[in-house]
């Protein structure tokens, strides 16, 4: 979505006016105004309420990323990063969305920690995170779509990655999302996925 200095209802209104059909809700519009001190249940109810009557249709929600989700990336933190992704996916379902986009939490090594044990540590988290987010997909009835990453060499921006994660929870709420500008800036094509 766009226009992340509006407030994601205002954006959804105006998009909609623009004509355009059909829509990603995304986290950028919601965290400018978190950083204001608004709440997302404040912003979550706006866009519930107005979406009615739009004559856009939001079909995706792009899920928390970047700081927030790097918290999942550390076991302590992994069950806060989970209750706060339940509630994205619990507004998902209330706005009849049935997809979620998410990317793979990650971290940079520590170091104490080698280039193999760093990825097999990153590796085993998302193994983690996911194996949890996709019973609260499950739950609402939400898939949850992994989205390749644009950070090239960290795990999640090559295509396999994914295909091994996503077959490793072997989950039908779990699938694959390309991001075509990702892998165009890591120089892959779409058919090597």
């Amino acid at each position: 979505m766009v226009y992340t200095s509006l407030r994601p209802s205002k954006a959804l209104i105006k998009l909609s006016n623009y004509g355009v059909k059909y829509v990603e809700v995304s986290y950028n519009n919601f965290e400018f105004f978190e950083k204001l001190g608004v709440s997302d249940d404040e912003l979550f109810k706006e866009v519930l309420e107005v979406t009615p009557s739009l004559s856009s249709k939001v079909v995706a929600i792009h899920l928390p990323y970047g700081e927030l989700l790097s918290k999942a990336a550390n076991v302590s933190e992994l069950p806060k990063v989970i209750k706060l992704l339940s509630k994205w996916l619990k507004f998902s379902a209330e706005l009849g969305v049935k997809v979620a986009t998410i990317h793979t939490p990650f971290n940079r090594a520590g170091l104490n920690e080698d280039s193999l044990t760093y990825l097999s540590r990153v590796k085993d988290i998302n193994y983690r995170f996911f194996k949890e987010l996709v019973k609260v997909a499950n739950d609402y009835d939400v898939v949850l779509a992994v989205e390749n990453r644009l950070e090239k060499g960290v795990y999640g921006y090559l295509p396999s990655d994914l295909i091994n994660l996503i077959n490793l929870i072997n989950d039908d709420y779990l699938r694959l999302c390309l991001d075509t500008g990702h892998a165009n800036v890591n120089g892959f094509q779409p058919h090597e996925f």
